[in-house]
């Protein structure tokens, strides 16, 4: 009985195992006609109209981007260049703020018809910084364009002094420009380096991080922006990729770690106490940073915690 069985199933296996063999002779013989009959093809309008027709069926474009591995394979050639596109940008913002270097904004300086405001920056040192200055010291000034022209603040004033010297006494001096206590009608004056659309963006975002107390504080320095996190260190940064690093939004991230500027790995050529950050896989003997992050019922963060 259980021979008979036996013999019943390997005819039945064997039955299946010849209808697909001819199933696949079948298959061989349907693509061998018509891959004879596209070859056979001389005219290129004809071949123009098989094409789009082939374009048009769902299944031959599934298989092709499927064969080719379309997206990756694009991924692939367009990653050299999107990553010389990045360090290009990166150089760009370099010069560009290099060439500011002399530079600085003025905010708060109320607007005058008629104006000098050569005249109006020399005033303002004179009396609140006691920096005496003169015309000599001064390449040029004027006010910037704000976009957002339908706000009550007057323009900000851009000053480019003749020397380095003297922009960094005027910078060093800015914490004299504290607010009246006497008139609470005069504006608040600042004193700001002249960074670029990159980095002032980086910056804003960096005070957001100070008001949102997951940072201490956050300041420019030769137009990098230092921010000093929870544990009082200082970091000097340039991108936004960087302040990401540093503040990562989501607390489930791995910690990162950082070196001191100046130590092996670092890139950065600041000052002790400045710390830049190095990259994640790249084993340090420090101590890596946890950032905890707690958020209200709106998703904004309302404490942190660095341990």
């Amino acid at each position: 009985m259980g021979k008979n069985s036996n013999t019943r199933s390997n005819s039945r296996r064997g039955n299946h195992d010849n209808q697909q063999a001819k199933r696949q002779r079948q298959d061989d013989e349907q693509v061998s006609e018509i891959y004879d009959s596209i070859t056979s093809i001389d005219n290129s309008e004809s071949m123009d109209k098989l094409i789009d027709k082939l374009l048009n069926n769902s299944l031959f474009c599934k298989s092709i981007h499927a064969k080719l591995d379309i997206p990756n394979t694009v991924k692939d050639a367009t990653k050299p260049l999107l990553e010389q596109l990045s360090h290009l940008t990166r150089r760009v913002d370099d010069l560009e703020q290099y060439s500011r270097r002399t530079c600085l904004k003025v905010a708060g300086i109320p607007e005058q018809s008629g104006e000098n405001t050569d005249d109006l920056l020399i005033n303002l040192f004179k009396d609140k910084l006691n920096i005496p200055l003169s015309y000599q010291d001064i390449s040029r000034s004027h006010r910037v364009d704000s976009f957002r022209r339908s706000s009550n603040r007057p323009r900000d004033i851009i000053i480019r002094f003749n020397s380095y010297r003297t922009r960094a006494q005027v910078y060093d001096a800015r914490f004299q420009l504290k607010p009246s206590h006497h008139n609470t009608d005069t504006p608040r004056i600042f004193i700001n380096e002249a960074l670029t659309a990159q980095r002032a963006r980086v910056f804003a975002k960096a005070r957001g991080l100070v008001r949102d107390r997951v940072a201490h504080k956050a300041f420019t320095k030769d137009g990098s922006i230092i921010v000093r996190d929870l544990s009082d260190k200082n970091h000097k940064l340039t991108t936004i990729e960087q302040l990401d690093a540093l503040f990562p939004l989501n607390s489930d991230e791995a910690p990162r770690s950082f070196a001191p500027a100046g130590a092996p790995g670092s890139t950065s050529n600041s000052s002790p106490g400045l710390q830049s950050p190095i990259s994640y896989s790249t084993p340090r003997s420090i101590n890596p940073l946890t950032l905890s992050v707690t958020r209200g019922t709106d998703g904004t963060p309302v404490a942190a915690a660095v341990k």
